[in-house]
């Protein structure tokens, strides 16, 4: 059975906009031509995600539509980098779009934070581990954002190393070494503050 991905005769809506027949008629070969290229450089983007490579390839159809003119005057043998350099500039700002909707996720309130900290050792225990806590997140915010990014998604969102690797584009043992990096800085970061 074919995967939907595989179908290359599907031509998007969007160049119905092409008022010149001609133009709309090049566009859409000019699509239909390179749509599996688009496919395969939006998934060393996104993977497995079959819904954010179709939103890639959507995209760069709508480029192509948008920009057809200046499409249409690129030099057949200079085409393919073309492509590939329009697929990889939507892909690219679909990645910074996830990332800016994931961060806004994160932002949470601190205190509810702090109030999910169980109740582990009775009154005195809690207020030890509440204001390691408080340092903890006050330390946060001294590391860099990928250092964020890595610990919000491991320790509060509870990915998985592989998950993590597939979100970021990274390899598993890469994830956990960056994470092991990120903890200590937090540590480190930590450890002054709490001698201040």
């Amino acid at each position: 059975m074919n995967h939907p991905m595989n179908y290359s005769g599907i031509v998007p809506l969007v160049f119905l906009v092409i008022e010149n027949d001609a133009d709309r008629e090049a566009i859409t070969e000019l699509y239909l031509s390179y749509r599996n290229l688009f496919i395969k450089v939006a998934r060393e983007y996104f993977g497995k995600n079959d819904a954010e490579v179709e939103d890639a390839v959507a995209a760069t159809a709508e480029r192509l539509c948008k920009y057809s003119e200046d499409f249409l005057r690129v030099p057949r043998k200079k085409m393919p980098l073309y492509m590939v350099y329009t697929i990889s500039n939507v892909c690219r700002t679909r990645m910074r779009k996830l990332r800016e909707e994931q961060a806004m996720r994160y932002d949470v309130d601190m205190e509810d934070v702090i109030n999910q900290i169980p109740d582990t050792h009775g009154g005195v225990g809690v207020l030890f581990d509440r204001a390691n806590a408080m340092v903890l997140l006050d330390s946060f915010e001294n590391l860099s954002s990928r250092e964020k990014e890595l610990i919000r998604m491991r320790h509060i969102d509870r990915y998985s190393i592989e998950e993590i690797a597939d979100q970021l584009n990274m390899k598993p043992n890469a994830v956990y070494t960056a994470l092991s990096r990120a903890k200590a800085h937090l540590e480190k970061a930590a450890s002054r503050s709490a001698k201040e």
